[in-house]
């Protein structure tokens, strides 16, 4: 009886493991040509909660190579919290930019 638990137990480990391998299979990446850059702008009003989960699946889908794009964030109308996590993110990553005031500043110019 417990043989059979353990080997129904590492079936479905193992079929766990397989959707999850299937599902990263279909996260097909964006591919850009050899001359294109890819840009994706993120507008910020007021106070945003989930701005930090917005910019760390960005970062998420950047690093894990489903897309190759650089992120310009506009802070002009955010307010300083929203400001600050943008701020932070843009300084660990290169691939982010900060727009304030019309004018962009960052490691992806």
């Amino acid at each position: 009886m417990l043989v059979d638990f353990i080997v129904g137990l590492a079936i479905a480990t193992i079929l766990l493991i397989m959707l999850w391998a299937l599902k990263g299979l279909l996260l097909t990446p964006i591919v850009s040509g050899e001359n294109t850059d890819i840009s994706v702008e993120l507008r910020v009003t007021g106070g945003e909660p989930k701005l930090e989960q917005t910019i760390k699946g960005f970062v998420w889908l950047r690093d894990n190579g489903t897309l190759r794009a650089n992120l310009r964030i506009d802070t002009r109308h955010a307010d300083v919290s929203a400001k600050h996590i943008a701020e932070t993110y843009a300084e660990k990553y290169g691939y982010i930019t900060l727009s304030k005031d019309g004018e962009s500043y960052g490691g992806a110019n």
